[in-house]
């Protein structure tokens, strides 16, 4: 979260959720290396592409690499172990425990950062700040609940709306548009994480009915 916020101050909104389609892929490999799921090639050819959609969108050598995209890439990862975290805990929590006790440690975690940099607020900033909580807590919530009813790897897609209602909110708020570099990245990831989902759905279908045929028969 501190490093999401630090990359919302000081990139284009459009950037950042651009290079956070990083975390369907980054999920896979952690799906595979911590919960020992399996992934086929096409898995592994499709990381390497959103790799390089990544670095289209980073550009590095024709760019300076700021400290506010690899703060970013830190998030994307960090939202994939969050991802495995909530998987592991629904075995034996449930989505509203995950969440609460998640935002408990979180709380003296960024209190000790922030004594650094404190600002008190403005009494207009409050109904601000407590809708980012209200928010927060309900994003929490809600996607605690939706790894726990399917793959953590499935589930990942949706966030790809990100983008676009992002991109909008950024221009009608701070007239951002993403740079042509963004979009073609960001197609490269969308296209390749999109893929290996359809074809992970296609295969446990097949597998099901595989399952199913010796029975009726």
């Amino acid at each position: 979260m501190v490093c999401v916020f630090y990359g919302l101050a000081n990139m284009p909104i459009g950037e950042v959720y651009a290079l956070l389609f990083l975390v369907p892929i980054i999920t896979i490999v952690l799906a595979v290396l911590l919960l020992k799921e399996r992934a086929g090639a096409e898995a592994w050819i499709a990381c390497g592409i959103a790799f390089i959609g990544a670095l289209v969108i980073l550009r590095p050598g024709i760019i300076a690499l700021t400290l506010a995209a690899a703060v970013v890439l830190v998030t994307a990862v960090a939202y994939s172990a969050v991802n495995i975290c909530i998987k592991s805990l629904s075995k034996t929590d449930t989505p509203a425990q995950i969440t609460f006790y998640g935002q408990l440690l979180a709380l003296p975690l960024a209190l000790g950062p922030a004594l650094f940099v404190w600002v008190t607020p403005e009494w207009s900033d409050v109904p601000l700040i407590f809708a980012l909580g209200a928010l927060q807590l309900l994003a929490g919530l809600c996607h605690a609940y939706s790894v726990r009813a399917a793959d953590a790897r499935v589930v990942q897609p949706f966030n790809f709306v990100r983008l676009p209602a992002s991109v909008l909110i950024a221009f009608v708020l701070f007239s951002e548009l993403p740079s042509p570099w963004t979009w073609l990245g960001a197609g490269m990831i969308f296209a390749r994480s999109y893929y290996v989902l359809y074809r992970e759905a296609a295969n446990k279908e097949a597998a099901s009915d595989a399952e199913e045929t010796p029975c009726q028969a």
